[in-house]
Order: C-alpha cells, then sequence, then structure tokens
C-alpha cells in the first residue's frame, strides 16, 4: 500500500512560472492546504470509513475495484485529446481522504511542473490532482498505535520499483458524477487510473535537495528537467492492464518524451520547459 501512496499518485495550484515568460494561470485550482483544511484528522477518524476501519477485526478494511476495461484508451493520440492538462511532474506532497460522498478514499498528490505540453499552467507552477482510491489512515489525535485503515484499490494497480519518482501526467477536470469521487484534477481515462506514466528517478543526497524530481520541497524544475530528457529509465505503467503498456512498455524516458512531443505536435500544442 505504501506504493500506492506515493502514486498519488497518488495525486494539481498555479505558482510563479519560472523561466517561460508565461503568465499564470487564472483558473480557480485545487489547493491541497484547501483539502487538508476541509478534512483535517479528526473529521476523517469521525468518517464511516474510519468507523468500518475500527470495527473491522483486523482494523484494516481492504476493498479492491475492477476497472471497466471500455473506460480505458488505446492510443496516446486518444489520450492527448482527452486530457485538459498534459505535464511532467514532481512530487511535492500528498494527503488521503474521505471522498467527497464518502463511500472511499481519495488520494490528492502536489507536484510541481516541469513541462507542459498542454493547459493553462506552466513550468515551476504547481498543481494538485486527484485518484479515487488509496489508503487512508484513521489516527485519532493524538495518534493510536496501531492506526485503524480503510483501503480502495484498483486491482491489479501498483508498481514495484522502488520511488521516487518523475510523473508524466494526462488529467482532465472531474464532471458529473465524479466530482462525488475525486474533486479537480484526475487523470484522463481508466475511471481514474489511466493517464500516470512514472520514471524512475536518483533520490537526492541530503546535502544536495535542489537535484532531480522528488524529496523535497527544493528540488530545481531545471536539472529534474535535464534529468529527465536523457534519461533511460524504462517508463512504468502502474496499471497492469494499461493498453498503452504493450507499445511503450519498457521504452525509455527520452524517447517516451519524444513520443509525447509528437503526439502534441500533431495535435497543434507547443510544448513549455524551464532549463531554471
Amino acid at each position: 500500500m505504501k506504493a500506492i501512496c506515493n502514486l498519488a499518485g497518488g495525486l494539481l495550484v498555479a505558482a510563479a512560472a519560472l523561466g517561460t515568460g508565461a503568465p499564470q494561470s487564472t483558473t480557480q485550482d485545487l489547493r491541497l492546504s484547501d483539502i487538508r483544511a476541509q478534512q483535517p484528522k479528526e473529521t476523517i477518524f469521525a468518517s464511516e470509513l474510519c468507523q468500518r476501519a475500527r470495527e473491522d477485526s483486523q482494523g484494516w478494511v481492504i476493498k479492491t475495484h475492477a476497472i471497466d476495461p471500455k473506460t480505458l484508451v488505446q492510443d496516446l493520440n486518444t489520450l492527448m485529446e482527452r486530457s485538459d492538462e498534459v505535464i511532467l511532474a514532481g512530487m511535492l506532497d500528498y494527503a488521503v481522504v474521505p471522498s467527497p460522498s464518502g463511500e472511499r478514499p481519495a488520494t490528492y498528490t502536489e507536484v510541481k511542473i516541469v513541462r507542459s505540453w498542454k493547459g493553462p499552467h506552466r513550468a515551476g507552477d504547481v498543481l494538485t490532482y486527484g485518484v479515487p482510491f488509496g489508503s487512508l489512515p484513521c489516527e485519532q489525535p493524538p495518534p493510536s498505535s496501531p492506526t485503524p485503515r480503510f483501503d480502495f484499490v484498483p486491482a491489479d494497480f501498483g508498481v514495484t520499483a522502488s520511488p521516487p519518482y518523475a510523473y508524466l501526467l494526462f488529467l482532465r477536470q472531474s464532471k458529473g458524477n465524479e466530482t462525488q469521487l475525486v474533486q479537480g484534477l484526475r487523470l484522463a481515462a481508466g475511471e481514474g487510473v489511466q493517464g500516470i506514466f512514472m520514471i524512475q528517478v536518483p533520490a537526492p543526497l541530503p546535502t544536495d535537495t535542489e537535484r532531480y524530481c522528488n524529496g523535497s520541497r527544493k528540488w530545481n524544475v531545471g536539472h529534474c528537467n535535464s534529468y529527465v530528457e536523457t534519461s533511460q529509465s524504462p517508463v512504468l505503467f502502474p496499471y497492469a492492464h494499461d493498453p498503452l503498456a504493450k507499445r511503450y512498455g519498457g521504452m525509455s524516458a527520452s524517447d517516451f518524451l519524444r513520443e509525447v512531443r509528437s503526439v502534441a505536435t500533431a495535435e497543434g500544442l507547443k510544448e513549455m520547459s524551464s532549463s531554471k
């Protein structure tokens, strides 16, 4: 379950654009701080999900969900077309809370953008996106041990490689009944599991926290961009049945970025990045 928490990935708010000359987004973005303010630990502990976890004999409820294959797209072009935002990013923070409907957990991840192919945000901006699943810790302040948990997990979703990662994300706004499962931006297809591609990156040393794409709020967009541009690390597909894995599974990160760039260019989109 630790890998699932680190994905959400987990799970995106405008900050100053770095070195692009692009204006900031004027849209109202979801903020991770707002999510936490809406649902502090006391509220989460009192939720129906946590009540069910506390009543379970093991103190840990695990529910799995089979993804409808009809909701998965078969090619990168279609995924790009369905997305409102297409970005390369590194994680800053995440939170797991009950969904708006209260029927399952939702995981929200805050990321910093390294490149943008589609959408109003640019390199250096910060976004929060959500996925309609996760591992919800039911901590009662002060925390007790062991902590009851309620997990809702798509079947065959997860990765075996260790973090940290950079994330190539295809996102769209939740709409209709989806807003009862997750607020704001979500992965573009597959009931919220398709649209995340993971690239393993080195963990920064404690004395060099500006490098790479994760592990600290100090990491540098330009360093992350330069690393991924030439990375031979294979692109990882968290969902085992993602149709795109048949074509792109095992492809190096640098080659996959070229594929994304090609698809974006064909759609008339311009890549925005920063070397700073």
